[in-house]
């Protein structure tokens, strides 16, 4: 509980209803507010709290008997406490109308799970699930004026000395309209019966002079007085008044629930486990500016709202947003209780064992969620219970987390980042399919994709892009991409795309976790020196558009972890004064780092900063936007071309279109999908660079690395066994295409990699190019 004045104001709207509770405790023997029910007068207590189980306990259409032993009603939605108050008493808004992030939200939101519907039990539409309260609920609280409500002592102004501890993290002073965060879900253990433990978050106002604080809370907690047994449970708060008024979940006219999957009060399954699988919820409560009613969102699921009109300053806007733990006891002085907070393990021991809040942000004046900043740390007895922060790419942990480095120096670090990117990368699937090689590719619904995590693109999916064309009417066999994982005629469903899914193994493999799915190094003037050696043909100078041609492909031996080999395409900017390069990348790659083997495997790739911060392979991160169900950028190609045999290419075309200004990719004869222009600073308009080639990466550079390029064999050895690159075209502002001509060839070190350049008539313009990588001519 936060610390708050304890003035009494009760506001009108619901004077009469809790005036009507208050006549009700009056006829029990109560000498102080933490006095239990008499014994002596038993027949008047049963009266007076079956008067109240019918006040509280609505009409239903239909009851759900719960595996743990709860009811839950379904109640029609206009029936619910909330109406009982006639000012409450509002058409229920159809929206939330909720905030959104310039930087959209990457990973995928937490479910609850609940007992009562674990068996797919559920309340028709126009109810909502109301957890029945019980005699028993009821006499086990200390008054039936205190039911439903938080234990407050008299010692409110000292935070620390009136049984309630806190592990928490906050910010204040500003003006916040809303938060958001995911708990992990654990049951600790609480030693006495009137104990409890919770993991919430508070958005409140505090410290108005002349004010009562106002707060709504959400979370789960372990309360036996409330719930009578040990499980987590989900709960809500309100208050306008420093606790004097509100209450948990729906046990009083205030919230107003709108959803029929969701039961407030109701256990939560399944729960974290010590070093083992971790669950957890996200919470959003966020404040609409259309009606100023308080909205609260679980995992994708709107529950309902808080009105306005129940509070006094929190009608504008909060000036505290906390997220953390909280433990009360009555037992204040001697020995302390024994009640657990959170996993009942201190916060250094990391991920898999302590309590973690993540991604917790607060919502500004814009409607914006940030990220929580300059947060204060509280720990009011850390040798009880304590709090650490931290900050990751997309995590801010409430227990410590250094550098995101994938050392192995403190694994329950790493292991947290892990977990928390594969939760951003790998996607909701309608179909999972093994592929002969290992991987596994998930069908995941086409608007599901991470390119959609960011709205600032603008993401439509166009139909029929217009293609540009040579003006032959007899057009080459467009050679097409065959794919180990639907080799045996496996396929994605219409309306999903096939992504390969990442493993830990993939980004344990990283040599820093912010370098998964990126290029090492940076590309930079001294290519002699940053492990980056190509031997290439490039065109510069001029305005392009796009460019194609078929690339033979090879399993080139790659005899490092680190290094990496590639045959692929480049349209990009560069020479620019002032300008970052911008490039966009596709051809095969054999790239152990990433993809954990040595086969040949389709890739794109791009970048609007030089390789710096943006950009990724594939579909490692927002931006290119797949349209097609037949390909899987980076499953693994088969058949490959053989020494001195059989030769398999494919063909690669990228072109932007003049009319949504976004740059397709074409694989074959398929269309894969699109990079939208808004990913660019520089390739919103063309590219100033167009190249065809090999590249290999290596740390190793004295003795050179023995990774080879293309088919590990020189281009004068020419067809069957060396690497080319054939029919390289480009694309103009007319959208038709031409023949590269001036084309330049470089080799960075020729004596390690070199290429050669021809003209003939079925291949148009092409390159042979490779080589072994180190010998007695690699200098």
């Amino acid at each position: 509980m936060l610390k708050f004045t304890s003035c009494n104001r009760i506001p009108p709207i619901c004077l009469l209803y809790i005036l009507f509770f208050l006549l009700l405790s009056s006829g029990f023997s109560i000498q102080e507010d933490n006095q239990t029910f008499q014994s002596n007068n038993e027949s008047k207590n049963m009266k007076l709290i079956k008067t109240y189980l019918k006040k509280t306990n609505k009409p239903f259409i239909k009851s759900i008997q719960s595996p743990d032993g709860d009811i839950i009603d379904c109640v029609l939605t206009h029936l619910q406490p909330a109406f009982d108050c006639p000012e409450l008493k509002t058409i229920v808004p159809l929206d939330t109308l909720e905030p959104s992030n310039e930087q959209k939200k990457e990973e995928i939101e937490s479910e609850i799970r609940q007992i009562w519907s674990s068996k797919g039990e559920s309340c028709p539409n126009g109810t909502i699930p109301i957890r029945r309260t019980s005699k028993y609920d009821i006499l086990r609280s200390k008054s039936i004026s205190k039911f439903g409500k938080k234990f407050s002592t008299q010692n409110r102004q000292n935070s620390t000395n009136d049984g309630h501890k806190h592990a928490r993290v906050y910010v204040e002073g500003d003006e916040y309209y809303g938060a958001k965060a995911a708990f992990n879900v654990w049951d600790p253990n609480v030693s006495k019966r009137e104990e409890y433990s919770v993991s919430q978050v508070w958005v409140a106002t505090t410290g108005i002079p002349g004010q009562d604080d106002n707060t709504i809370e959400a979370g789960w907690t372990v309360n036996p007085t409330l719930y009578g047994d040990h499980s987590p449970r989900l709960f809500i708060y309100w208050t306008n008044d420093g606790y004097q008024n509100g209450c948990y979940n729906l046990l009083c006219p205030g919230f107003v629930q709108t959803n029929n999957k969701i039961a407030i009060g109701a256990a939560i399954d399944p729960i974290s486990k010590y070093n083992g699988t971790q669950y957890d919820i996200s919470l959003f409560i966020s404040k609409s500016p259309r009606n100023g009613n308080w909205w609260l969102k679980i995992g994708s699921q709107v529950v309902g709202y808080w009105p306005t009109t129940l509070f006094t300053d929190l009608q504008e806007h909060a000036t505290l947003v906390a997220f953390g733990g909280e433990v009360f006891t009555f037992q204040t002085s001697g020995p302390y209780t024994s009640t657990q907070m959170g996993s009942g393990h201190f916060s250094k021991e990391g991920f898999g064992k302590a309590s973690y809040i993540r991604n917790m942000e607060v919502v500004d004046g814009a409607l914006k969620l940030n990220p929580v900043s300059n947060a204060n740390v509280l720990a009011e007895n850390e040798n009880c219970y304590d709090v650490v922060s931290g900050i990751a790419d997309n995590w801010v942990f409430s227990i410590q987390q250094d550098n995101q480095t994938s050392s192995s120096h403190n694994e329950s670090k790493k292991m947290m980042l892990i977990k928390a990117h594969l939760k951003k990368i790998n996607r909701p699937f309608v179909k999972s399919i093994k592929s002969p090689d290992g991987d596994i590719i998930d069908c995941v619904l086409i608007h599901l994709q991470p390119a959609f995590d960011r709205p600032e693109l603008n993401i439509t999916v166009p139909l029929d892009p217009p293609e540009p064309s040579d003006g032959k009417k007899n057009a080459e066999i467009e050679s097409a991409l065959k794919q180990i994982w639907n080799a045996k005629g496996e396929s994605c469903p219409d309306g999903t795309i096939p992504i390969r899914r990442t493993s830990e193994d993939d980004i344990l493999r990283s040599d820093h976790f912010s370098n998964f799915g990126k290029k090492i190094n940076i590309i930079t003037q001294n290519q002699n020196e940053n492990g980056h050696e190509h031997a290439t043909a490039h065109v510069y100078g001029g305005e392009y558009y796009g460019a194609k041609a078929a690339l033979n492909i090879w399993a080139p031996n790659v005899s490092n972890p680190s290094d990496f080999s590639v045959s692929q395409v480049w349209v990009s900017t560069n020479a620019i004064p002032n300008h970052l390069t911008n490039t966009i990348e596709a051809g095969w790659t054999v790239n152990p780092r990433v993809f954990g083997d040595y086969s040949p495997r389709f890739f794109i790739y791009w970048t609007g900063d030089e390789y710096f911060k943006t950009g990724c392979y594939n579909l490692l991160c927002s931006g290119f936007v797949q349209t097609t169900r037949k390909i899987a950028l980076g499953a693994a190609i088969v058949p490959i071309s053989t020494y001195d045999d059989t030769q398999i290419d494919l063909t690669i075309f990228i072109w932007k279109s003049p009319r949504y200004g976004i740059w397709w990719l074409k694989v074959g004869s398929d269309v894969v999908g699109y990079w939208p222009s808004r990913l660019f600073p520089d390739l919103g308009d063309h590219a100033t660079t167009v190249m065809f080639g090999g590249e290999v990466f290596s740390y190793e550079t004295s003795p050179h690395t023995s990774t080879q390029m293309g088919s590990g064999h020189f281009s004068v050895e020419g067809f069957k066994k060396s690497a080319y690159i054939r029919n390289m075209r480009v694309v103009d502002k007319e959208l038709r295409l031409s023949s590269m001509s001036d084309v330049i060839v470089h080799a960075d070190k020729a004596g390690c990699y070199d290429v050669t350049s021809g003209v003939a008539d079925n291949w148009g313009s092409y390159i042979f190019f490779g080589g072994p990588g180190n010998n007695p001519n690699c200098q």
